[in-house]
């Protein structure tokens, strides 16, 4: 839908202001929160949060049903899930590019195994107090805010696979932060890790809309999606049995060497698919089911 309503060139400054924007107003929220749970007793504070809460996704809701989404003309023949499902892997044999975007995907996908344990391996190796959780929230945020724009105007310029890539780096370099044991180097490390949580975010939706035709955009972003969810949300888990067992540390050493695979594997074999050629795969397949 984002594809069909916002221009290829716009699309980068599109991402960056609304994450900007989101990220502001998730700060004032947080804010709110914090003044709305100390001022009224319980439970008027967390009906407070929820008021206002149903109020703001109330007014996200009208805004959204407000969209006009454009119809492309075009007809496809209609097939079975069984006829659909066959067709991809054609589709990945013949868009070589994609399936190489996959791979590298896969890696990157386990950020998570390290990146989800950042608060709590501060707090039980600084013996922090709980305030700090809001501290660390503030400083992501921050940092997820003020990057957007940046990453937005790079968007349009360069294409979002360098933004991914840098994304990449960035959280890196936070991991690397994160096994040291100075308070002030964990606060870059969430600030750093905003700033790569604000690029991840923005490639991620710029890029997949990017390798297909109109036709089998969704097919596209259907198997990124795919692809990645396994490694999304079972690398956290991993990530915790590995730090029970052996140590935090030895669990963002290993991160850094997966993401570090999977950033060569995108820079050095996955090419900027706005630089390429119109995406005859998906145009070949797309002509199959018209």
């Amino acid at each position: 839908m984002l594809a069909k309503i916002i221009p290829l060139r716009k699309r980068g400054r599109f991402f960056g202001w609304s994450n900007f924007l989101a990220g502001g107003v998730g700060i004032f929220a947080a804010f709110l929160s914090i003044y709305l749970l100390k001022s009224f007793p319980f439970p008027k504070n967390f009906a407070l949060c929820f008021l206002f809460a149903f109020i703001a996704t109330s007014v996200s809701y009208v805004s959204f049903i407000l969209i006009k989404e454009p119809v492309y003309p075009v007809k496809n023949k209609e097939s079975s899930f069984k006829e659909y499902f066959l067709q991809l892997p054609t589709l990945l044999r013949k868009d070589k590019n994609f399936l190489s975007f996959l791979i590298s995907s896969i890696f990157l996908s386990c950020g998570g195994m390290a990146t989800a344990f950042f608060a709590v391996h501060a707090m039980n190796k600084l013996t922090l107090p709980d305030s700090q959780i809001g501290i660390f929230t503030l400083l992501l945020l921050t940092g997820q805010t003020i990057s957007s724009i940046l990453w937005g105007y790079l968007g349009d310029k360069k294409g979002y696979k360098l933004i991914m890539e840098l994304g990449i780096l960035l959280t890196m370099v936070a991991i690397l932060l994160a096994v040291s044991s100075s308070i002030y180097l964990f606060y870059g490390v969430f600030f750093i890790f905003g700033w790569a949580f604000s690029a991840s975010f923005i490639s991620s939706l710029g890029v997949v809309l990017e390798f297909s035709s109109p036709e089998m955009r969704p097919t596209y972003i259907a198997l990124a999606n795919t692809v990645k969810a396994p490694f999304v949300s079972l690398s956290p888990l991993l990530g915790g049995i590995l730090a029970d067992r052996i140590s935090f540390p030895f669990v963002f050493i290993l991160t850094i060497f997966i993401l570090l695979g999977g950033i060569l594997y995108l820079v050095f074999l996955v090419r900027e698919p706005r630089h390429l050629l119109p995406h005859l795969p998906g145009r070949y397949l797309a002509k199959k089911r018209i």
